[in-house]
């Protein structure tokens, strides 16, 4: 699930699509990182479901001073907080 559209809150689909499953407990979710996040209490709401991956994607990357590629201090969290909770997280192009 990609969870930076706006016109949709992809938590709340996801919810929908759980209830309807029967909140089935072998069902998991990948979250889709993009460069632009939305905000912190909605992405709070994901460290409560089971969250299995998130994909970031190397264009979520900034270059620092030095030249070297780093995350903004908000993907930062999020990164930290996912590591934190055991969720794998790939990085692709």
């Amino acid at each position: 699930m990609n969870i930076e559209r706006e016109q949709m809150d992809s938590w709340e689909l996801w919810n929908s699509f759980r209830i309807l499953r029967e909140h089935h407990s072998q069902l998991s979710i990948a979250l889709d990182i993009s460069p632009s996040l939305p905000s912190a209490n909605s992405l709070g709401r994901w460290f409560g479901e089971p969250v299995r991956a998130a994909i970031i994607y190397t264009n979520s990357f900034l270059t620092n001073a030095k030249g070297y590629p780093c995350l903004s201090k908000c993907h930062q969290k999020l990164m930290s907080g996912f590591f934190n909770h055991s969720i794998q997280v790939i990085n692709v192009q």
